[in-house]
């Protein structure tokens, strides 16, 4: 069986350097195309085009290597100058190794691990063993920077250490008691706030303020929590005084009686949106809005203004102006005397309240005034309690801004209040009905339905009865 011999392997062909030159030139000035130089060369495209490559490549960094004006080295000369600057390293480096390998051996005399860091506190003998080895090294020509890292020395602690090894050689580098602060109390300002405590600690009460006496005498200076920490150290405690018991509410005169038009109370409300301050008026009794005036301030003028209006919205001006006229005689307070007074005003201590000016007034129309305690809304309760309901179930006047509206707003809210709105605190009636007494003809409310027993008991079927047994007839 013959066989077809193959296509024969194209023998190797090997370029001298000065015909891959001498193919670069003809490239370059272009006496030939590459197919041409692989042709007359016997080589393949792939092979000039290397070359090609390589020659620009030499000739850049040769470009690059070049300075002007001076002539390029020989080839002999620069591999001189690299064998030159190999012996200078390794000599540089044979001496880096000889002094490292006596720093390291030093070290170990020291008692120091030789490959590790210098712990963060050393004794004394320790620290000057090192700035020997390092002074060696320095001696030696080593940077101060390298030899440090050699030992496992941070430079700021082998300065510190230098200069306190300069300053005292005796307890220089002997490291101080751990924790020492540099701000510390000395014994004379402990002294100092202990004093202060046993002079000021009656009047100041507080730590702070101590702190601040003292820098104000003159005798310490320290913060405030300095100061607490310094007398709790030494168990002392500020002795504050006992606060004063609280008052008691004085009850209602006994001649005033628990009846329609016997006890007013008043208040004044804010409607900061507007502007406004209004005082109202009610009967504590019955609850009834007897009045207000709509001012700006709140001086005794409205009070005068507002007790003349309810005076005679209640019919009661003219037997006020009658005992003005017999002011003369004394004032009998036992309820049968024709002089008592004939209602009583509750209020807070306002300054509006309590001002000369209206205490002459209330005394002209026979008023007895009634105050509650100090800080003690709940003596007012009644009138606050009113003054939240205004505002809760009609809050559109806190949006009013115009005063002449809140005017006119108030007067049918006054009649709704009095007329149609029923009022829990006097048994579910209008607190008209209770003023003129027509509350107790008001039909009482439902009774409540009985609360199921926890246990429920168990559902039996009901008893059969003779109209349950006769037919329903079907709706």
């Amino acid at each position: 069986m013959s066989t077809s011999p193959g296509p024969r392997r194209r023998r190797k062909t090997v370029l001298s350097p000065s015909a891959k030159y001498e193919i670069w030139l003809r490239l370059v000035r272009g006496e030939a195309t590459i197919s041409q130089a692989a042709a007359d060369a016997g080589v393949d495209r792939s092979t000039i085009i290397r070359v090609r490559k390589v020659a620009k490549d030499g000739a850049l960094a040769a470009l690059a290597a070049s300075k002007p004006g001076s002539l390029g080295k020989s080839a002999r000369d620069v591999e001189l100058d690299a064998a030159n600057a190999e012996v200078a390293r390794l000599s540089e480096a044979v001496k880096e190794l000889a002094v490292k390998l006596t720093l390291l051996e030093g070290k170990g005399g020291a008692g120091l691990m030789p490959a590790a860091l210098v712990p963060a506190r050393v004794d004394a003998a320790t620290k000057a063993a090192l700035l020997d080895l390092i002074g060696h090294a320095v001696g030696q020509g080593w940077p101060l920077v390298k030899a440090c890292e050699v030992l496992g020395v941070e430079v700021r602690r082998a300065r510190r250490w230098t200069r306190r090894a300069g300053s005292d050689a005796d307890a220089g580098l002997v490291d101080a008691r751990p924790g020492g602060s540099v701000n510390g109390l000395t014994p004379q300002e402990l002294d100092a706030i202990l004093a202060a405590f046993e002079t000021f600690g009656e009047k100041d009460f507080s730590h702070r303020r101590l702190a601040h006496r003292g820098s104000y005498e003159g005798l310490f200076w320290a913060s405030p929590s300095t100061v607490r920490r310094v007398l709790n150290d030494h168990d002392l405690r500020f002795r504050h005084p006992p606060r004063p018991a609280r008052g008691q509410r004085r009850p209602f005169p006994h001649w005033a009686s628990y009846t329609p038009n016997s006890i007013w109370i008043y208040d004044t409300t804010h409607f900061p949106r507007c502007g406004m301050n209004v005082l109202i008026i009610e009967d504590l009794v019955s609850r009834k809005w007897i009045t207000h005036v709509v001012s700006p301030e709140e001086t005794h003028t409205q009070v005068q203004l507002a007790f003349e209006q309810a005076l005679d919205a209640e019919d009661l001006l003219e037997t006020a102006l009658g005992r003005a006229d017999a002011l003369g005689r004394a004032l009998g307070l036992d309820g049968e005397d024709e002089l008592t007074p004939i209602l009583l005003a509750v209020s807070d201590n306002g300054s509006q309240m309590i001002a000369a000016d209206t205490r002459k007034f209330m005394a002209m129309v026979a008023i007895a005034q009634h105050f509650g305690r100090p800080c003690t809304p709940t003596d007012q309760a009644w009138i606050e309690s009113f003054n939240g309901h205004l505002k809760i179930e009609w809050p559109h006047l806190n949006t009013i801004t115009d005063p002449a509206l809140l005017r006119a707003e108030l007067d049918p809210i006054r009649d709704e209040y009095n007329t149609r709105r029923l009022h829990s605190g006097i048994g579910y009636v209008t607190p008209d009905d209770e003023h003129s007494g027509r509350g107790p003809s008001h039909p009482p409310s439902p009774p409540r339905r009985p609360r199921p027993s926890r246990r429920p008991t168990p559902c039996l079927p009901p008893k059969p009865t003779e109209q349950s047994t006769q037919t329903r007839r079907p709706r």
